[in-house]
């Protein structure tokens, strides 16, 4: 049986190191997996998913600590 499934891609931008504590405690609580790359001055954040609702969840939750996030779409299989 084949079957249609849509993949979200969520990507944030962190500027320091209390964002990023913050971020991981959003998470944990979503229990969301998630590939953290870190640069020089800045890390970002991806989470590939099929719920677009719980990473809206998570987006707006993340508001309240300044980090801004923002979801597309990444591929239909």
């Amino acid at each position: 049986k084949i079957t249609n499934t849509t993949m979200y891609q969520l990507t944030a931008s962190l500027l320091n190191a209390y964002q990023l504590f913050c971020l991981k405690e959003e998470l944990k609580r979503h229990k969301l997996r998630y590939n953290l790359k870190n640069f020089k001055n800045k890390a970002e954040l991806f989470i590939y998913s099929q719920n677009k609702d719980r990473l809206q969840s998570l987006v707006n939750r993340l508001k309240d600590y300044k980090i801004f996030a923002k979801i597309k779409l990444y591929k239909d299989i």
